[in-house]
């Protein structure tokens, strides 16, 4: 009797201390919304206004990520959070907040061409609520990891009996907690972007091929043949399969090349054309332009049926794509084919989203189901005339995997620093928790998720990691993921990493070390933040960035870089090429200016991102460029007052102080870059420039050593009188030199 009353009073305890709790939560929601509600209602609109893809043109293999600006016009006393949700093609990608209006993403690989949309939403929430809700989620969690411990200690039934209920009173607890932060975040805009990706367009003056009439004949040749398209009089060199047509043979014009073919063996012939491009060789081809058979005696020539093969059965766990393969059918007469799959019977319960082909026109399409049992599937294949007797093979799908991973093979690029940061998703399908474990994983290191752990029945766990690879190779390796109970299973994680791709030419910053603190190479430092150049106040400064060139032979740069402003700054930025480019020379290298120009700045500071293709076929350099708006001068002239001494003695210097001396403190960066000295017809004041290096940054700024200049004034005449002499100091950035007024009196020496 007593047991059952103190398990009754520990439901009723139990009850009551859930009620409290979950009312506690829904009053933090209530509060919540009708603030943010009203806050929300009286301010201005949130809006995404601009995503821009860096870089912008990249071909499949390349690492891309995402600059998106923020319109907001809240400025409310409120303390406001805002939050960015992004994802491409499906797959979430982190932002971070670079300030202002604009926000960057991580890189995420290209792994083919084709049209991939981008997602944005914006969020806001209350800062000081989520404060709150996190603060009670710590302690929540910390209370449920210490009852944990003594449930596994106590030996006691009924004292274990409470100690779980109040482990299943905070576990609810922690679930309300974790609804009511995610009711804070109040959406306020979304942006879906299409952005198409490796579909690059023939250049203008290259051939391009759009037909090849006939499409067949006899291998023993003699067949006029005409192939159809654009800037065909580009073309220097012609080659069919593999056979070069004597050039002299050719009727060219701009839409047209008619040739004769010559004798070849039997099956599909590649038509290349060549011509010239920017002193390069360029090729033009179209596969299986032209079929060479055997002509039958007797009468015409005409296509023969072809053949179909589905390929062998396949097995594969229920949610798992597996790849069909028809590659073995064929066409007697070695015709291009086309194919057409479908599925012809599906196992009791399967529906619509059951044995899903991604395309059944491919030789290789990818086939899922998420119900076990066995599927029979089809192809018929076509030469363009005749079709194929159907071919059967089966697949067969078994019970879904303990765990899924998403992605189990994932390959990918290093950065320009050498590391690759990556992430997979692994969810436990099982009716209980799963307890796993990552083996070899000192081959990664693991940014957030660990080597082992717990996943909660059906729930999903995020592993992101980072590998470096500062070899040449391609690193390869496998990562067991261990299910070790309630069931023992083993998935594979296949990681894939490969380096840097070379390249001749790098960009690198134009300061020496000794005013340089930060990254040389200018794409590295780009990653993770800005590359600095000087800024302007009325005069347009450049900085010159360093192009330098490795290789054995000399690169001309024919293709200005192309520089978009952010954040709204707007005619701040330009870069130009010189007329005919430049060439940097082999294993030497150039200076680049970067201009930056009295332009619309956004809160005195201007952002820009900067593309630029190089090199031909090479990858595209990306800089993110930052800049600032030089203050007004606080002075244009400064008078040195040397005072009065006795004459025949040496007067004492005096220390002129840039740019304190006209600016006080300067936001960003400038350059001191001449320094003048102007004497009347009877003095002689000069400067101790002894250590001067001909120009001295000035200034405050990330990886810029800048603490201004200390130029001491001296005087060289020990005559009796009056003297005046001027420094004239030109800081970039500036159009009036800054100017110092040194006056002096001498007086005889009294008479003794």
């Amino acid at each position: 009797m007593n047991l059952a009353r103190c398990i009754r009073s520990i439901i009723t305890f139990s009850f009551i201390f859930a009620f409290s709790l979950s009312a506690q939560a829904e009053s933090l929601r209530f509060n919540y919304s009708a603030k943010l509600q009203n806050l929300i209602s009286t301010n201005q609109q949130y809006s995404i206004a601009k995503v821009s893809m860096l870089p912008s043109n990249p071909n499949p293999g390349q690492k891309v990520s995402f600059a998106i600006e923020v319109v907001t016009g809240f400025e409310g006393p409120a303390e406001l959070d805002l939050i960015l949700s992004v994802s491409f093609n499906g797959q979430p990608l982190k932002s971070y907040h670079r300030g202002g209006r604009l926000w960057v993403t991580e890189a995420v690989l290209i792994e083919a061409a084709g049209a991939f949309p981008h997602t944005a939403q914006l969020f806001v929430q209350n800062r000081n609520e989520s404060e709150f809700i996190q603060k009670q989620l710590i302690e929540a969690k910390t209370d449920i990891e210490s009852l944990n411990r003594q449930i596994s200690q106590e030996t006691d039934p009924a004292r274990k009996a409470y100690l779980e209920s109040q482990r299943d009173i905070r576990q609810s607890y922690v679930i309300d907690l974790q609804n009511s932060l995610e009711a804070l975040k109040r959406p306020v805009a979304s942006k879906t972007t299409v952005f198409d990706i490796g579909h690059a367009t023939t250049p203008v003056d290259q051939p391009s091929i759009s037909a090849v009439d006939p499409s067949y004949g006899s291998k023993d040749g003699g067949q006029q043949v005409i192939i159809t398209g654009e800037n065909l009089e580009e073309t220097t060199k012609l080659l069919f399969g593999g056979e070069e047509i004597p050039f002299s043979s050719l009727v060219i014009t701009g839409t047209s090349i008619t040739f004769t073919t010559p004798a070849s063996t039997e099956g599909a012939k590649e038509v290349i054309l060549e011509s010239t491009s920017g002193g390069s060789t360029v090729t033009t081809r179209l596969k299986n332009a032209y079929i060479a058979i055997e002509v039958q005696t007797g009468g015409p020539v005409g296509p023969a049926y072809p053949v179909a093969f589905a390929g062998v059965p396949k097995d594969t766990p229920a949610e798992v794509p597996v790849q069909l393969d028809g590659s073995a059918s064929y066409s007697p007469d070695e015709a291009a084919l086309t194919y057409l799959w479908t599925v012809v019977t599906k196992p009791a319960g399967a529906g619509t989203q059951d044995g899903v082909l991604d395309d059944a026109t491919l030789v290789n399409p990818s086939f899922s189901a998420t119900v076990s049992g066995t599927y029979v599937v089809s192809l018929v294949v076509s030469n363009g005339v005749k079709q194929s007797a159907p071919s059967l093979t089966v697949v067969t799908v078994g019970p879904k995997d303990p765990v899924t991973l998403t992605p189990s093979q994932i390959s990918g690029v290093v950065s320009k620093d050498g590391v690759y940061i990556g992430s997979f998703r692994a969810c436990n399908n099982l009716q209980s928790e799963m307890r796993y474990q990552l083996f070899n994983a000192n081959r990664i290191v693991l940014i957030s998720g660990f080597k082992r752990g717990v996943i909660a029945k059906g729930n999903c766990q995020t592993f992101q990691f980072s590998v470096t690879n500062y070899g040449t190779t391609t690193l390869n390796f496998d990562i067991p993921f261990v299910v070790q109970n309630p069931v023992h299973f083993t998935k594979i994680l296949n990681i894939e990493v490969a380096p840097v791709a070379a390249t001749a030419l790098s960009l690198l910053t134009g300061f020496s070390a000794s005013q340089w603190a930060g990254e040389q190479d200018l794409e590295v430092l780009s990653q993770s933040s800005y590359v600095p150049l000087f800024g302007t106040y009325d005069e347009a400064a450049e900085t010159f960035i360093v192009i330098r060139n490795d290789s054995s032979s000399a690169i001309t740069i024919t293709q200005a870089p192309v520089i978009t402003h952010l954040n709204g700054s707007a005619g701040v930025f330009s870069a130009d090429l010189p007329t005919g480019g430049i060439e940097i020379p082999a294993n030497d290298q150039v200076l680049f200016p970067i201009l930056v120009s009295p332009g619309t700045f956004i809160g005195n500071i201007a952002e820009a991102m900067l593309e630029w293709e190089t090199e031909i076929n090479g990858p595209s350099r990306v800089l993110m460029l930052q800049t600032y708006k030089l203050a007004a001068p606080t002075s244009q002239a400064v008078t040195v007052d040397f005072g009065e001494h006795e004459a025949g003695y040496y007067p004492p210097g005096k220390y002129l102080r840039v740019p304190s001396d006209f600016l006080g403190s300067v936001a960003g960066f400038a350059e001191v870059s001449s320094i003048t000295v102007t004497d009347d017809d009877n003095g002689d004041f000069y400067l101790d420039l002894t250590s001067w290096p001909g120009s001295m940054l000035v200034g405050n700024i990330d990886y810029i050593r800048s603490t201004g200049i200390d130029l001491r004034a001296d005087f060289e005449n020990f005559a009796a009188g009056v003297y005046q002499g001027k420094v004239q100091v030109k800081v970039k950035g500036y159009q009036t030199p800054f100017e110092y007024t040194c006056d002096l009196t001498l007086v005889a020496p009294e008479e003794p």
